[in-house]
């Protein structure tokens, strides 16, 4: 029996070629497209625009993805990367002047609209082909029979209407990737609109899924429950751990990018409130009044998200933080990769996650890790792993003189327990077409 053609959503990769670097899920979104519409694959594009849905044929939909990974350089060596270099600098100076190297603004909740970056699909038609502003044809009446329509980005899974197709195409199976249900179990860490967004979501997925990729067992059991709840018979689910990119796979290097005149941290995570930075510019002001010069440096990786005025009011006016502390976005997947490398640890004091994947990626490059200890998190394991409670302050903060003063004994290069079992993409993506074809 051969393989069904796969349809696969492009819509939010679209959107998002425009930004300098990807966040988590751009990057898991990335993946998928590149093993569905790479080169050597047939699969179809499926896009959101004002005509309605549309299926982009091969070429174009490939092109995109070839597009997206030039613009976010994930194939450059991290030492061409300009903002790494600047990052460079700042933990080679004793006295920097610089405390933020940001990406340009985002909108107030950190996302686009579906419709809102069809400008920037105008100005890249050699991105998306000859079909210029609306790519593609009709996706009810063209999805080849028998298909499967793949989702890994929850976008845009609000707008109902766009997916009302799949109701007249009962042929095609339709499959989608649940990051997570933060939003309803911890709304206070979102905007105002995102819970009821997200129960949006979850209600077009129970109504129309064939089957549910998840990356943790933790996040299957809060969308059984939450299907379940709607009075609805859940699709089948299926735990898939998400790998680590490349990128952090050790690999010997010439000269390191990366020379600082004191041990320096890495912390990985849109500025907001659910990744807690509030709490590590709090350890860092009270290091830098006790340890003066000898305080080691911090990379805050990530862009600006939302309700983060006590973050950025630190970080933009705190005079004790401006030679530690450095904010940066914009990075490629390989400079980050080359910052952790480097750290002398990374640090995740999260409240609330979904998988967790900077911890995983952190540990598969063999640096240590001091995590917040939250249920998701604790399948992570290993010498080189520290868990915390993420509201203890005094407690991260003896963890982190600990590893600046490196006073800890040193990691073998395979002396992460996990991180030589951890799944790769090859890996992934065969579980995942074992899953599609026994739907």
């Amino acid at each position: 029996m051969s393989a069904p053609a796969i349809v696969y959503d492009i819509t939010r990769l679209a959107t998002r070629f425009s930004r300098p670097a990807p966040n988590g899920i751009d990057r898991v979104d990335l993946a998928y497209a590149q093993h569905f519409l790479g080169e050597g694959n047939a699969g179809f594009g499926a896009m959101l625009n004002p005509l309605g849905p549309r299926l982009v044929d091969s070429e174009a939909a490939g092109s995109l993805v070839s597009g997206i990974v030039g613009n976010w350089a994930e194939d450059a060596d991290a030492s061409h990367d300009r903002v790494l270099q600047k990052v460079a600098s700042f933990l080679s100076q004793s006295n920097p002047a610089c405390v933020s190297l940001r990406a340009p603004a985002q909108t107030a909740t950190g996302r686009y609209s579906p419709l809102s970056s069809f400008a920037r699909y105008a100005r890249s038609n050699k991105v998306l082909g000859r079909g210029g502003l609306f790519p593609g044809r009709s996706l009810a009446r063209n999805a080849p029979a028998g298909s499967v329509y793949i989702n890994t980005s929850q976008f845009p899974l609000w707008v109902d209407w766009y997916f009302r197709w799949l109701d007249v195409r009962k042929d095609v199976r339709a499959v989608f990737f649940v990051h997570d249900l933060l939003p309803l179990t911890h709304p206070e860490f979102f905007p105002a609109a995102e819970e009821a967004r997200h129960r949006q979501r979850l209600a077009v997925l129970a109504r129309r899924a064939s089957g549910v990729i998840v990356a943790s067992e933790f996040t299957r059991r809060a969308l059984l429950d939450h299907i379940i709840s709607l009075g609805l018979k859940p699709p089948p689910v299926a735990v898939v751990p998400l790998p680590v990119d490349d990128a952090f796979f050790p690999r010997p290097h010439g000269s390191p990018t990366i020379r600082s005149d004191r041990p320096y941290f890495v912390s990985v995570g849109t500025i907001e409130p659910r990744k807690n930075q509030l709490l590590l510019l709090q350890v860092w002001r009270e290091l830098a009044l006790d340890m003066g010069e000898a305080t080691p440096k911090l990379v805050l990786i990530g862009a600006r998200g939302w309700d983060n005025e006590n973050v950025v009011d630190l970080l933009d006016r705190c005079e004790a933080l401006r030679p530690f502390v450095i904010e940066v976005a914009g990075l490629s997947t390989p400079a980050v990769a080359e910052l952790i490398s480097g750290s002398a640890a990374v640090l995740l004091p999260t409240l609330a996650e979904g998988f967790g994947l900077p911890a995983y990626e952190a540990q598969r490059l063999g640096a240590r890790v001091i995590v917040s200890d939250i249920p998701v998190l604790r399948p992570l394991s290993g010498p080189g792993v520290l868990k915390l409670h993420p509201l203890d302050g005094p407690g991260w903060m003896a963890a982190i003189r600990a590893h600046s003063e490196g006073a800890l004994l040193p990691l073998s290069a395979h002396s992460s327990g996990q991180c030589d079992t951890r799944p790769t993409w090859p890996l992934h993506q065969r579980h995942v077409s074992e899953f599609i074809r026994d739907l």
